[in-house]
């Protein structure tokens, strides 16, 4: 992992300038104060939230604590002269206009696995800090708590320092500073903070034990290191307000130091990045809660942004419910929050599903049985791409990035997810069922390939296959741009490869007769995904290929398309 040490701070000031007028207001104060002995009130009084103040919400019978972090200034960054500092840690003013609730303590596995319904921790306790996650982990956590009404996301990197120092600018902040940057025992550290000689035993340890900073907050030095929202990029040279870190890139930033550290890299500065991806044992989170001003300022936007893309889905409705006497692959364009997605039509028929016994590599998964579908449907002409997950979405977990790349890295579940979103807008979208996927494939062909062609080879090169789909022998090792390959006779691209596709089944053994609308088993541990990758030989992109996948898991060859029934 890459550590980059950035932030001392200076104390948070208070700069009062200009002349003060005496209102009525200011004039009763001051009366009220020579009179009965009152102090007037600060700005921070009179909201009602002091700094450090505590706030308990609790969602399925488990307390969420929380402590307020006033709007302020600091130094973010550390001096040149600090002990264990590191290249990059410039110094920088940094305004937040917006106070926020932090959780007292670090996301423990009694939180995570109420609200996810599994531990994912190395080292198992329930008050132990919720281990081996990663950020995109953390983004379907917070997602399903706002789903319960708990406004909340991983900090900025700029707003989990300032929780962290709460007004120090020392190292660390209980107001001390380190006494050695080494793998050695540092007293200062040792009463906020577990590290990899204070911890001794190399492991996490309960919450809250050590002694919290001068806002109540608890094990912002040590323990697990914590994600935090921003993309990892260098520190602006000059001041900032309100920073959120860079638009994009390929880290995010975790804060904080754990377990396995040195002294010097669980200072208040120091930050580290990771992989969207990672999970380790010592990474976790700490969440903020936005206030009910922010909150509705953000549903006030949210809700102008989905009313504008409500507006725009309106019309590919209307397209889509026209479909008396349309020809196998008609095409049908609309906009989606502002990104041009196009669908094909694909009629009501039958065919023959799986792979006939003398098809190259066939397994006995594949058997060959007829389907009937009796309602056409749309299929999207491409994989979604990063453009259409992240105008909807609001990110892009892709590994490889590109907006018109397919989206990668997307589980079963954030598939649902992005679909109950566009079924919001009044899109009737959803993974296509696997005989819907095959259907479309097909588009009446028989053939391994959908272009009317065998594959040639199982493992080597096969230029049937390099003509309509990305795979192990000319992709490069990497995802593509969408539509660059033939497409199949009712216009769709890349069902030969690129990334693997989801579909909404459960997987199971075929039928062994003739089967209409199949919609696979009704249970089952394992999801089907269809199509094969860039990272697959020719045998795995057929057209018959299935294979069973967790709904839980992501992949930089695991991605979308959909089917939209009118």
């Amino acid at each position: 992992m890459k550590f980059w040490n950035f932030f001392h701070r200076e104390r948070m000031t208070c700069q009062h300038t200009g002349k003060i007028t005496l209102s009525l207001i200011s004039f009763f104060c001051l009366v009220m104060y020579l009179a009965f002995g009152c102090t007037p009130l600060t700005a921070g009084e009179k909201s009602g939230k002091k700094a450090g103040e505590r706030m308990v919400k609790t969602i399925d019978g488990i307390d969420y604590a929380f402590r307020w972090c006033p709007a302020g200034e600091f130094m973010m960054g550390s001096p040149e002269d600090e002990l264990g500092r590191e290249e990059g840690e410039t110094q920088h003013r940094v305004t937040l206009t917006k106070g926020f609730w932090m959780l007292e303590t670090e996301v423990t596995q009694e939180m995570w696995k109420s609200v996810m319904g599994n531990n994912p921790s190395h080292f198992k306790g329930s008050n132990l800090p919720v281990e081996r996650v990663s950020w995109e982990d953390c983004q379907d956590f917070c997602q399903k708590l706002r789903s319960q009404g708990l406004n909340v996301q991983l900090p900025t990197e700029a707003q989990w320092e300032y929780a962290c120092r709460a007004g120090t600018t020392t190292s660390l902040n209980n107001g001390k500073n380190i006494t050695t940057s080494k793998v050695d025992i540092c007293d200062n550290l040792d009463e906020v903070g577990w590290y990899l000689y204070g911890g001794m035993d190399s492991r996490s340890h309960p919450v809250g034990q050590k002694k919290p900073n001068a806002w109540g907050l608890y094990d912002m030095h040590g323990n697990v290191l914590e994600w935090c929202q921003d993309w990892s990029g260098d520190y602006p040279s000059g001041s900032v307000t309100d920073p959120t870190g860079p638009t994009s890139g390929t880290y995010r930033v975790s804060r904080g130091g754990c377990w396995l550290n040195s002294v010097r890299f669980c200072r208040s500065a120091p930050r580290c990045n990771f992989r969207p991806s990672a999970r380790n044992n010592y990474l976790g989170l700490r969440l903020i809660l936005q206030t009910e001003e922010a909150k509705q300022a953000a549903e006030k936007r949210e809700e102008e942004a989905r009313k504008r893309a409500a507006e725009e889905a309106k019309s590919l409705v209307d397209l889509s419910n026209q479909t008396s006497g349309l020809e196998a692959g008609t095409r049908i364009v609309g906009r989606i929050y502002g990104v041009e997605c196009a669908f094909r039509w694909c009629p009501a028929g039958e065919f023959m599903m799986g792979s006939p016994e003398g098809d190259l590599r066939r397994k006995k998964n594949k058997t060959q049985h007829r389907v009937t579908l009796t309602k056409g449907f749309w299929m999207l002409e491409t994989e979604v791409t990063q453009a259409m997950w992240e105008s909807v979405m609001g990110y892009n977990p892709s590994h490889f990035k590109g907006s018109n790349l397919p989206v990668e890295r997307v589980s079963w579940e954030n598939c649902q997810d992005f679909c109950q979103k566009l079924r919001s807008l009044g899109l009737n979208v959803q993974l296509p069922t696997e005989a819907q996927w095959e259907y479309a494939c097909r588009a009446g062909t028989t053939t391994s390939l959908n272009s009317g062609k065998n594959i040639t080879s199982e493992d080597g090169d096969c230029s049937n296959l390099n003509e309509a789909g990305w795979y192990r022998k000319n992709s490069d090792d990497e995802t593509h741009p969408v539509g660059q390959k033939r497409p199949n006779a009712w216009g769709l691209y890349d069902m030969h490869g690129n990334v693997w596709e989801w579909c909404q089944d459960w997987y199971g053994d075929y039928p062994s007769g003739s089967v209409t609308d199949p919609t696979g088993p009704t249970s089952g541990t394992y999801r089907v995904i269809r199509g094969g990758s860039w990272r697959n030989f020719a045998e795995r992109c057929r057209s018959a290929i299935r294979l069973d996948c967790t709904p839980t898991v992501r992949g930089n060859n695991l991605g979308l398309r959909l089917a939209l029934v009118p």
